[in-house]
């Protein structure tokens, strides 16, 4: 039953566009749920080393990018409101997860999306050891979450 909701919500996701078929990159619910867990195990009023804040631990170049991408109006207190946090995640994990699908050609996965929140929009493609061990390492987390 899960796995037809999943592809139903593909499928409404799918716009056509100048004759062309784009699909809308899919930031599950539960994705931004595992997320939350492993940044603030789902706690609003945690605060960051570098002032992340919320369930999410967003930082305010994530806010300032949604705001410009999207012409919204958030602010960094915005992040300890659950809702708005998981909208300003989806959003970005949206936006960047089109942008890594259109530079690489492949689907932006939930490990990839992971990455990206975790790593900032250039996540999946960062060269050092260390840093793609790190971004492994979180992304183990957030699978173990997704179950």
């Amino acid at each position: 039953m899960k796995m037809f909701i999943i592809a139903v919500l593909t499928a409404f996701c799918t716009i056509v566009c100048d004759g062309k078929t784009v699909r809308k990159v899919m930031v599950t619910d539960e994705l931004l749920t595992a997320l939350a867990q492993v940044e603030s195990n789902n706690d609003n009023t945690k605060v960051g080393k570098l002032g992340e804040l919320g369930i999410l631990q967003i930082r305010e170049c994530v806010i300032q990018d949604v705001n410009r991408i999207y012409k919204t109006k958030y602010v960094l207190n915005d992040a300890k409101d659950n809702e708005k946090a998981k909208d300003i995640c989806r959003k970005y994990l949206q936006y960047w997860g089109k942008h890594y699908e259109k530079k690489t050609g492949l689907k932006a996965t939930n490990q990839i999306l992971s990455k990206i929140w975790n790593g900032g929009p250039t996540g999946p493609y960062k060269k050092t050891t260390y840093v793609i061990a790190n971004l492994d390492k979180y992304w183990n987390k957030v699978k173990a979450q997704l179950g």
